[in-house]
């Protein structure tokens, strides 16, 4: 079997927990096209909480139990390898008894993560290429992000928005195809793992040592953000900063199809053909 290549002709690397994800970023993508789109599909958006969720989409399952990977992790990684369409358009029954508008906000948050996803992932599994990590790429991102906010990229609490409940749960359950329990332990978990991250200088060399001790540097060391510019992602953070503002207006642009889709399972679903790893359609032979 051929390695997976982007619609760009880039090397996308088999999907394996490679590092945790970036946070701010997400969160920052959903803010900015929220405010790119018209008032009237701004105002679909009726719960803002879920849409915050949504702006995560499977990323959140790879908090769950972060030290022991185990089925719900690799649930996240199954769903990066399928397109938007198959994820972003659930059937009926996925989502049969939950609020219509809940199911709405969340997944118009996951449209943001699909987007930001699936334009940027096979630049960075190129970079990935040259030796430097994926969570490193992605960290040195959220650092300039959070630094042109006028924030310290070390004592930010990432994950403020993120609101666990068991009514979110369930939405995030129906479209990820997890368990109500294992979505609702997932938000605490990412939640939980992000504090832990906003550090001190003694408790961050503590952490630092911690995760080196159980092997896990590589997955979570990039998380831990500093003021400084990582030197050797000068270039992709300057390339993915670019891609990033790109990458706004391409998610307002699919936003209104994502709201037709929901209101008439029959309409086209163009522009969301894409994997969220980056491969083409032709190379997504999964279903939900």
């Amino acid at each position: 079997m051929k390695d997976p290549v982007s619609a760009e002709g880039l090397y996308i690397p088999p999907a394996v927990p490679r590092g945790m994800p970036s946070t701010y970023a997400h969160r920052r993508f959903g803010a900015d096209v929220l405010n790119a789109l018209d008032p009237e599909t701004a105002s679909l958006v009726t719960d803002r909480r879920l849409y915050d969720i949504g702006l995560h989409g499977p990323d959140v399952l790879f908090y769950y139990d972060v030290m022991h990977p185990g089925p719900v992790r690799e649930r996240g990684m199954t769903l990066h390898d399928l397109t938007g369409a198959e994820v972003l358009f659930p059937s009926r029954r996925q989502v049969k008894g939950l609020d219509p508008e809940m199911v709405r906000s969340y997944l118009m948050g996951f449209l943001c993560h699909y987007v930001l996803d699936s334009e940027c992932h096979p630049y960075i599994h190129t970079v990935e290429g040259r030796g430097i990590t994926h969570t490193r790429i992605e960290g040195d991102l959220d650092r300039q992000l959070l630094t042109e906010d006028g924030l310290d990229p070390r004592y930010e609490m990432l994950a403020s928005h993120i609101f666990p409940s068991k009514r979110y749960a369930d939405v995030l359950a129906a479209v990820m195809g997890v368990t109500s329990e294992e979505a609702l332990q997932a938000l605490y978990d990412m939640v939980s793992n992000n504090e832990l991250l906003v550090t001190g200088p003694i408790r961050r060399a503590f952490v630092k040592h911690t995760i080196r001790k159980h092997g896990a540097y590589d997955l979570i060391g990039g998380m831990l953000l500093t003021r400084k510019p990582d030197p050797e992602c000068t270039e992709s953070t300057a390339k993915l900063r670019e891609m990033y503002d790109d990458c706004v207006r391409k998610a307002a642009g699919l936003m209104p199809l994502l709201i037709k889709r929901s209101e008439d399972p029959a309409s086209p679903v163009e522009g969301f053909g894409r994997t969220f790893s980056g491969h083409s359609d032709s190379c997504s032979n999964n279903s939900l």
